[in-house]
């Protein structure tokens, strides 16, 4: 539901009649408060009719409304002619400021400004309204004036709720602001720095944790640091760049980002205990930013200066690209069920002790080893078609972008036929075939039988429609998809954020039937 907040809302009866205009002013009053509910319905209905999305936000500094008050009026009718003509006002300066949906780019990656005049200011979320502020504060200029009205008015506690909200978008935006905004850390003190870098591996740290529980890949808890892998590539030139022109003492916040954004397989590096020297505690004597998460606290031989000295050697890998920006109705994909297979894959323990490119690798291996066994009854012109278009389902899977030459011409990695073999003998049973996937693909015949690549292909060869940004992916089935066999062994529940794919992954059903 959409909201619609109201600085300052001031009326005024005019009536030649004293009188009447006395009488009429207590049901304006009652209106009033009746008013916020009736316009997030009409705002609604409206933005859904002119296709524009409802995370919109639209700023317009004062909006002025002229309403006849016939005699007898309803408060309830009142209330909502009121609603419905600031929603008209509302849609008019968004048709004049020529935003559309398409304009917009609603849905997609990346910071975006205000569209229009000074009058309105139009932005695809919240979270590209916050953006557009910190790089007007970071360059120094005049605040906006819409800035007050999006919730937190500093950079410190817009950073800390984008945290808490989502740290893998606030990571990837962090950095997109970053090279963008060169003088973006000095809306930081060197305190709020370390408490921000500290919040956000402490939500990495919890992220993993929770979601070994729940099944995502374990970090390898004993070896020692120096010995895990190789260092992987360097970052991509304005990142690093960006990042080296900080000083040392105040890089830790994006250090961090950087590794969450480029090299999310690495994440078993960051949650071991030697990651305490990632963040050092922040002075007593600083004062507490309210909203924010409390430093975690260093040991002995790690206080003092803020440092990555252990990480040195071990920047992000540039090859790990993040995805293309979302499109707002998905992409058409025939293998959905793919990202099933991520839960149930972590708790088998199959890719313990893997992280950086030999996690990647292996993910993909499986992924394409996977792909393979699914269309190999097909022929090679139809099998080719069908591994390219779920080309963007494999690099979520993985978490990172398959090989550019053709799908079907790579070769898996052996050992992922034996690790997918080893999962799906303990996939649930009786799992049955996606209403009309074999018709779609098979030509509504089942080429598998009772095999375990036909056990593999019900429960991957689930068409629906896949939306992603560089830090999130949502696959939407029609709700016939729905199978009680999964939904019983948990193989369906959300994945939420995955931080060595650098994604927060859902699944959901949506009544629509994929195209």
């Amino acid at each position: 539901m959409v909201a619609l907040t109201i600085r300052r809302l001031s009326s005024r009866v005019v009536n030649p009649d004293a009188e009447t205009a006395l009488a009429v002013a207590p049901l304006v009053d009652m209106a009033a408060r009746r008013l916020p509910n009736a316009l997030d319905v009409a705002l609604s209905r409206a933005l859904t009719a002119a296709g524009v999305d409802e995370t919109v936000v639209i700023g317009l500094p004062k909006v002025k409304l002229r309403l006849r008050i016939g005699a007898g009026v309803d408060v309830d009718n009142l209330a909502r002619c009121w609603a419905e003509a600031i929603v008209e006002a509302v849609m008019h300066a968004l048709r004049d400021a020529e935003t559309t949906t398409s304009s917009l780019g609603l849905g997609t990656a990346g910071a975006g400004g205000a569209h229009g005049s000074d009058e309105i200011a139009v932005f695809a979320d919240p979270w590209n309204a916050q953006t557009a502020w910190l790089r007007a504060a970071a360059m120094g200029e005049p605040e906006p004036w819409w800035h007050d009205a999006l919730g937190p008015t500093n950079a410190a506690a817009i950073l800390s709720e984008w945290i808490d909200c989502d740290p893998a978008r606030a990571a990837a935006l962090l950095l997109d602001l970053l090279v963008a905004t060169p003088d973006l850390p000095r809306l930081l003190s060197a305190s709020q720095e370390r408490r921000l870098a500290a919040q956000l591996l402490a939500r990495l740290r919890g992220a993993v944790r929770d979601t070994l529980e729940a099944g995502s890949p374990r970090a390898a808890p004993h070896a020692p640091l120096a010995q895990e892998s190789p260092a992987p590539p360097d970052l991509p030139g304005p990142v690093a760049a960006a990042i080296d022109a900080i000083a040392s003492d105040r890089r830790n916040l994006y250090r961090l980002a950087a590794w969450m954004t480029y090299g999310a397989a690495w994440t078993p590096i960051l949650v071991r205990s030697d990651a305490d020297q990632i963040v050092s505690a922040a002075e007593p004597a600083s004062p507490a930013i309210p909203g924010l998460a409390p430093p975690l606290r260093q040991s002995s031989e790690t206080s003092g200066e803020p440092r990555l000295a252990a990480l040195a050697a071990l920047e992000p890998s540039a090859t790990a690209e993040r995805a293309p920006p979302q499109t707002a109705a998905g992409v058409p994909v025939m293998t959905g069920g793919l990202l099933l297979l991520l839960r149930p894959l972590g708790m088998s323990g199959l890719l313990d002790d893997l992280h950086g490119d030999a996690l990647r690798q292996a993910l993909l291996s499986m992924g394409l080893a996977a792909l393979h066994r699914i269309t190999a009854p097909l022929s090679p012109a139809a099998r080719r078609v069908t591994l390219e278009r779920d080309r963007p389902l494999l690099a979520i899977f993985a978490g990172a972008r398959p090989p550019d030459s053709p799908l079907d011409d790579q070769v898996p990695d052996p050992q992922a036929y034996v690790r997918l073999d080893l999962l799906m003998a303990r996939a649930p049973e009786g799992v049955a075939w996606a209403p009309g996937a074999t018709r779609r693909l098979y030509g509504d015949v089942d080429p598998f039988g009772d095999t375990p690549e036909g056990a593999l292909a019900r429960l991957a060869l689930r068409p629906g429609r896949l939306s992603w940004t560089a830090w999130s992916a949502d696959i939407a089935w029609p709700l016939a998809t729905a199978d009680i066999a999964l939904r019983r062994a948990g193989w369906d529940i959300d994945l939420g954020w995955l931080p060595w794919t650098g994604r927060t992954i859902r699944f959901h059903y949506d009544g629509v039937e994929a195209s």
